[in-house]
Order: structure tokens, then C-alpha cells, then sequence
């Protein structure tokens, strides 16, 4: 995962992220401030309610696999809507576990980022209302 691109583009969502779960902390690494364990960032989106699953899927003739993965909004550790799902991107194909967690999580992370922006703005039009 491109740590610094993903930053750039989801800066509120990987700051929550970095102060949440064990960083890797030896200057000069190239990922030096970013999540020390990909498995941490599961148990981070759960927390913030984005549950990710991750399955092997086969075509109708059992021969052909891709990994996908679906993100679902959670409330009381319960499913309660299903935000997105890897095959409607049709584009690249994902042959192992490792590719399509870190589609899921940089999904996640845009999932993340919009959730934050409206909490924000209306945090914004809260404090506006009340001058």
C-alpha cells in the first residue's frame, strides 16, 4: 500500500487511523508513521463501524478465482447495510488475499474520510445555527 498517496487523499481518515493503532517508528523506514500491522486496521475500521470481509469467489464453472471483498456499515456489531462491493469496480482482478485487503482498506479509508467530512461540516452548521 502507497501510504504517502493514500495520506494525500484521505489525510482525516489515516490521522484517525495513526492515532489509534501502533505505527512503525524507525525513522528512515519508508512506511515510518504509517500502520506497523495491516491486521490492526481491521479492528480500527470495525471500531469505527466499516466492517471489511474478505472471501475467495469462483466463477460458475469453479475454475476461475478472484479475492473480493464487500465493506458493510455496522451498528451493534450488526450488518446493517452493505456500503460496497469489489467486483462492481471491474477493473483489475485480485490473485491473492494481500491485493484485495489493501483495495479494501484503501476503499475503507475513502469510506472513512467522506464519514468524517460530514461529521465535520455538520459540526460546522450546528456551531453557525447557534450564533
Amino acid at each position: 500500500m502507497n501510504w504517502e498517496e493514500i495520506s494525500k487523499k484521505y489525510p482525516r481518515a489515516v490521522s484517525k487511523a495513526v492515532l489509534s493503532i501502533p505505527t512503525i517508528d524507525t525513522p528512515g523506514h519508508p512506511d515510518y508513521g504509517y500502520p506497523k500491522y495491516l491486521r490492526e486496521l481491521y479492528d480500527f475500521f470495525d471500531e469505527q463501524g466499516i466492517y471489511i470481509e474478505v472471501d475467495l469467489d469462483y466463477d460458475d464453472s469453479g475454475n476461475n478465482q478472484d479475492w473480493i471483498y464487500a465493506i458493510h456499515q455496522v451498528k451493534n456489531n450488526e450488518p446493517i447495510d452493505r456500503l460496497y462491493y469489489s467486483f462492481i469496480d471491474n477493473d483489475n482482478t485480485h490473485p491473492t488475499r494481500k491485493d484485495i485487503e489493501g483495495a479494501a482498506f484503501i476503499k475503507a479509508f475513502e469510506i472513512l474520510e467522506e464519514k468524517l467530512k460530514s461529521l465535520i461540516k455538520k459540526y460546522r452548521e450546528k456551531l453557525n445555527n447557534n450564533d
